[in-house]
């Protein structure tokens, strides 16, 4: 069993095994600030008797603890990647310690992607550049980030199975 220690995070747990038939409204809920051993800790958590599986989403290289993280979970290109109204989830969580670990429970199996935008002021409008790419922190799934490309639903999907799973993402600026 690999050990993965993360010191002061936020765990974010989402919703119930009933997925809604259209984008669900934004919710967040914030459990408190704890040390989380295993990674098993956090599934087990964030299972509690859910028959489909878990997404856990480790995002990194936040450049300050300003702000909010905005996640969204899209299951289609439609609104990928800036527009959480028309994503499966969608979600804000706090910044601590330049990284923010969110859980995404009872994901059912098919193809996802995952954006996130780091908003150092969440009161102001997402401002984007002349290319529509988010002009403030921001990563996705995808492989690959290119500076001069707005990030895509095909190049950042990835495939869900019925087991639990890990994504990882790191913000560029």
């Amino acid at each position: 069993m690999k050990k993965i220690l993360f010191a002061s995070i936020f765990i974010i747990l989402l919703g119930t095994c009933a997925y809604p038939a259209k984008a669900a409204t934004v919710e967040t809920y914030n459990i408190s600030t704890f040390e989380v051993a295993t990674y098993e800790a956090v599934s087990v958590l964030a299972s509690k008797d859910a028959a489909l599986p878990n997404l856990t989403v480790i995002i990194t290289n936040f450049r300050n603890n300003n702000g909010i993280a905005r996640i969204n979970l899209f299951i289609t290109d439609e609104g990928f990647p800036t527009e959480p109204q028309k994503a499966r989830k969608a979600l804000m969580s706090g910044i601590r310690n330049k990284k923010v670990i969110v859980v995404f429970t009872c994901v059912p199996s098919g193809e996802y992607a995952v954006s996130v935008v780091h908003d150092e002021e969440p009161d102001s409008p997402l401002i984007t550049s002349w290319l529509d790419i988010p002009a403030i922190g921001y990563g996705s799934t995808s492989k690959s980030r290119n500076f001069f490309e707005r990030p895509t639903f095909y190049g950042a999907k990835f495939l869900m199975d019925d087991k639990d799973q890990i994504v990882n993402i790191k913000i560029g600026y």
